[in-house]
């Protein structure tokens, strides 16, 4: 954090702009904390997923529009965003994962990788698509008449794409199916198609409908978050960093609520670590050494939505065991300003910062029923919303806030 602040991107669902956030914590003369637009880019559609390069120099989105596509961006010192290109897919996608060389997509029935071009980060050529489902599969694991609708099948699809910390593993988290696929990767060779497939593994309920997962950072434990039923996940990930081993798993919702009423969103890891003086870089047998290796998250997060506007969502926190496992339920449960429509997307700070109620981690939190962006802070005990914006069009009209990345 510099002298002014925090910076955070902001994507929304249906308008085309990215929105520049910045988030100032209370100052040394009794300022208050502030969350702030600062400025607001041309974007070439509505982005419900936004992810940045290692260096956060390059932006790449989802694109909610038609035909589907995917899009990336320079992003400039003053931290607007500058649209590079755009590239088709067969079907509206829930999440794109980056590397150095490739973007990976998937949403609904299919998935796409394509090459990064050297020169400028954009989105090069197509080097492999991927499908989840046979032609008579298509409306395989459907649900008529819920709200908010079927989003083109991604509501009933695959959702997520993530990558393991060392690179050589993908998880993609299908509702409909009620699995989580994985896929080995290989980029070694440019302009080959990366992936591999691996696994298949049926969710350990059978009404979970698995929505987006996260790896710890030594790659032994991949965390998932269950959109029907509320529940986080951890998983055990074997050697071969596909098979994955269910341990156990903790609901979102307070006690006595109904979890036909939500449907879960989001789960992260908090970027406050311990660090493990036994872990040995040098060992070549330790497939999961990575610049990572020997950090340790104290807390998981996990969000869940109401399904309707008189439903409030939730934000969670959960101790973590030194090996990544869960500790138990949840430490606190925190409700949210609103049922967070669409969103309830969840995003720890680059660090936890200091201020007088004591050390605490910043977690962006967005809202597409208000337009709200917050910053909850949390301290290890208790949630507290410690900041809040409101994204509104020209004529006050709300903007769907969908996720937030910091700078």
């Amino acid at each position: 954090m510099g002298h002014n602040g925090f910076t955070l991107l902001v994507g929304t669902f249906r308008a085309p702009e990215i929105y520049t956030i910045v988030f100032k914590p209370s100052g040394h003369l009794n300022e208050s904390p502030s969350l702030t637009v600062s400025k607001k880019s041309t974007a070439a559609a509505g982005h419900s997923w936004l992810a940045l390069s290692r260096d956060k120099t390059r932006l790449y989105t989802t694109c909610w529009a038609q035909p589907p596509s995917v899009a990336s961006y320079r992003v400039l010192e003053d931290g607007s965003a500058e649209l590079l290109n755009q590239k088709e897919i067969r079907a509206l996608s829930g999440y794109v994962a980056v590397t150095d060389r490739h973007l990976y997509s998937a949403g609904g029935p299919s998935g796409e990788v394509f090459l990064l071009n050297d020169e400028d980060g954009s989105i090069g050529d197509l080097v492999q698509e991927v499908s989840f489902r046979r032609a008579e599969e298509l409306d395989d694991g459907k649900r008529d008449g819920v709200a908010h609708g079927s989003f083109g099948g991604l509501r009933h699809g695959s959702h997520s794409a993530d990558l393991s910390p060392d690179g050589r593993s993908l998880y993609v988290a299908d509702i409909g199916h009620n699995c989580i696929w994985t896929y080995s990767v290989d980029e070694s060779e440019r302009g080959r198609p990366p992936l591999a497939p691996g696994v298949k593994h049926i969710s350990p309920r059978p009404h979970d409908g698995p929505r987006h997962t996260w790896p710890h950072p030594d790659g032994r434990v991949l965390y998932c978050v269950q959109e029907h039923s509320s529940m986080v996940d951890a998983f055990r990930v074997a050697e071969d960093g596909l098979a994955l081993e269910h341990v156990h798993g903790y609901t979102i919702l307070p006690e006595g609520r109904n979890v036909e009423d939500f449907w879960a969103d989001e789960v992260r890891l908090s970027n406050k670590h311990s660090f493990n003086s036994n872990n040995n870089n040098n060992n070549d047998n330790n497939k999961h050494n990575t610049s990572q290796a020997g950090r340790r998250p104290r807390y998981l997060y996990a969000s869940t939505r109401g399904l309707q506007p008189e439903t409030k969502g939730y934000v969670a926190a959960y101790e973590l065991n030194d090996d990544g496992t869960i500790a138990g339920p949840a430490v606190d449960i925190f409700e949210t300003r609103t049922s967070g429509g669409l969103a309830n997307a969840i995003e720890p700070a680059p660090a936890w910062v200091s201020s007088e109620q004591g050390e605490e981690e910043l977690i962006a939190i967005t809202d597409s029923e208000q337009g709200y962006v917050s910053i909850l802070g949390f301290d290890g005990r208790r949630f507290r919303e410690v900041a809040v914006t409101k994204l509104e069009g020209e004529n006050g009209e709300v903007v769907q806030a969908a996720t937030a990345v910091w700078l």
